[in-house]
């Protein structure tokens, strides 16, 4: 039989498996919307959610025109198809076309390129990749140990930090820095530090706006002229220096320093006994140990025991310069070989290591190429990965278990800027964290966990200041296209996330009516940043919001004409 629900109280029917899926339906269901939930798998947590939330659900391939069906996808007002398969998706998404013409569409694709599959519906559908939204700030974590997304509202650039409550700069105090209990504490008044939005000065009018964070170190636009000809000759000698230091290796520098105390020494030897002066002196022993010998000074008159001293140097010289070639030879060829082979130097210093290149490793490395990051990859296994985008981006390769100290002293730990542990091993992730941070205990470790509860837990017994999970990071951002809102950037805040999303006002009322009694703000009514508190909010104006999924939902409803949001009830359960 058809889950059982009442049509006038308009719903949500919602597809998925893994933790995002479990983790956007939580969510809704705590906003107060309807949600019909559909899985395959009976023992998902999604599945598990669903009961615990106590929401109808069908049991079933999604894929399936019956299935669907089943869910009265007819008359949902969006339906959400989150599993973790883009197949299964998009399949399920081009069956939508005909089973639901009118309702509101969110699909997630790993690989975003397929979304031109269901572009004839591009009307009122919307394409996200969980692990695209979640990536920006695991790498905002390592690069800065917090948030400091920048974005535009208004004619101003604002960004997120942390300040002192007192800094002239700040607009609006997001949460309290200080608190130590994990719970966030939407716009403290009185807080001596403070996350909060950074007034940054006036946008430049080419500059856009960044809603998924900018990095530190970006590299900047090229200029034009005689300054790019200059910016590209300093970084072609920049990369001949690094290629240069690449071979060196410890035999090389020491038989280089050999080299060099037996040249200064015979040097003063002849400036001694010969007389000649000390340039005269060192030409003469370059000329004899590198069996040169142009004639114009010998020792042929002179005493026997600089004679002697003279072969002496001869055989020394001849033997480190050998040496020096030989050397010289096997870095470079060593080298060629290693980069063939797709391995490359390990950066010296300010490097991040991320463990793990599944899909969300791969958009973090992405991100760290985009922002001149010099980073290290750690992985267990050797295939199952993108090799051509580290051999392409000369990236060194660490094979290894993460979590044992032989791989941990291979990556340089005490000289690295982060460690991010983003495989799907929660496990392997905390064993390689925890024995990373007992190493080195300056070091920033950015640990990948799913379980948000478990992850604040963590935190607080080993002080690993940075334990977030991709459904963490990924849902508010599919509960807002669901709800149809324009989502501009989804912020973590210490250890909770907020939304920057706009809408379309369709109430009149004014700023003060819609923040009183919300975890809500208002940022921008119709392109003026930061409004007065008696501002006014006609229908037609686009007003930009800042808060809670809880607090969003509130000023949403003041606002804007919604059924989704009024309190639903109603189980039950089928198989299909």
């Amino acid at each position: 039989m058809p889950a059982s629900r009442d049509v006038s109280n308009r719903y949500v029917v919602l597809v998925g498996d893994d933790r995002v899926g479990a983790r956007v339906l939580e969510e809704l269901c705590a906003l107060g919307v309807s949600v019909t939930g559909v899985c395959s798998d009976p023992e998902a947590p999604f599945v598990r959610a669903a009961r615990a939330a106590q929401v109808p659900l069908v049991i079933g391939d999604p894929r399936s025109e019956d299935t669907l069906r089943q869910a009265n996808v007819a008359d949902a007002s969006a339906c959400a198809l989150i599993a973790n398969a883009d197949l299964t998706n998009l399949h399920a998404a081009l069956q939508l076309e005909e089973l639901a013409p009118t309702a509101r569409l969110v699909v997630r694709l790993f690989n975003t390129a397929l979304a031109g599959a269901v572009g004839r519906l591009a009307e009122r559908v919307t394409v996200l990749s969980a692990e695209e939204i979640a990536a920006p700030g695991f790498v905002e974590a390592a690069l800065r140990g917090g948030a400091d997304f920048r974005l535009r509202v208004g004619h101003r650039q604002i960004a997120v930090q942390e300040v002192d409550g007192s800094d002239r700069r700040l607009w609006l105090a997001l949460a309290d820095a200080g608190a130590d209990d994990g719970e966030l504490e939407p716009f403290p008044i009185n807080a001596a530090r403070v996350i909060g939005l950074v007034d940054l000065g006036p946008a430049q009018a080419a500059e856009r706006a960044e809603p998924a964070g900018a990095l530190d170190l970006r590299i900047a636009q090229r200029s034009q002229g005689l300054f790019a000809v200059a910016t590209t000759a300093t970084r072609a000698g920049w990369l001949l220096l690094r290629a240069v230091v690449g071979i060196l290796d410890r035999r090389l520098v020491v038989v280089g320093l050999l080299f060099s105390v037996v040249v200064a020494l015979g040097a003063l030897v002849f400036d001694e006994s010969l007389g000649v002066g000390l340039l005269d002196s060192l030409y003469f022993v370059v000329t004899t140990v590198t069996t040169t010998g142009y004639g114009d000074i010998t020792v042929i008159e002179e005493p026997a025991r600089l004679k002697l001293f003279t072969i002496l140097l001869m055989l020394l010289g001849g033997l480190m310069l050998a040496l020096v070639f030989a050397l010289v030879t096997d870095a470079v060829v060593g080298a060629r070989l290693a980069r063939a082979l797709g391995q490359y130097p390990m950066p010296r210093s300010d490097q991040v290591v991320v463990v793990g290149l599944g899909r969300t490793g791969t958009l973090v490395i992405h991100a760290l190429i985009e922002a001149d990051v010099p980073c290290v990859v750690v992985e267990r296994d050797e295939t199952g990965f993108d090799r051509a985008l580290l051999r392409r981006h000369r990236i060194p390769l660490v094979v290894g278990d993460a979590g044992s100290e032989e791989t941990l002293d291979l990556l340089r730990l005490h000289s690295a800027r982060a460690l991010m542990a983003m495989t799907d091993d929660e496990v392997a992730n905390l064993q390689c964290a925890l024995l990373a941070r007992s190493r080195v205990p300056h070091l920033r470790v950015v640990l990948r966990l799913a379980d948000p509860d478990l992850a604040t837990r963590i935190e607080r017994a080993s002080g690993l200041e940075l334990s977030r999970g991709v459904s963490t990071l990924a849902s508010p951002a599919f509960v807002a296209a669901i709800l149809g809102r324009r989502a501009t950037a989804v912020l973590p805040v210490g250890r909770e996330v907020m939304q920057i999303v706009g809408l379309t006002a369709e109430r009149s009322t004014d700023v003060q009516s819609l923040e009183r009694g919300c975890d809500a703000r208002v940022l921008e009514v119709n392109g003026i940043e930061f409004p007065v508190l008696d501002a006014r909010v006609v229908p037609g104006d686009e007003v930009l919001v800042v808060g809670t999924g809880q607090g969003l939902a509130e000023l949403e409803r003041r606002i804007v004409r919604t059924p989704l949001t009024r309190a639903g009830d109603g189980s039950g359960e089928t198989s299909g």
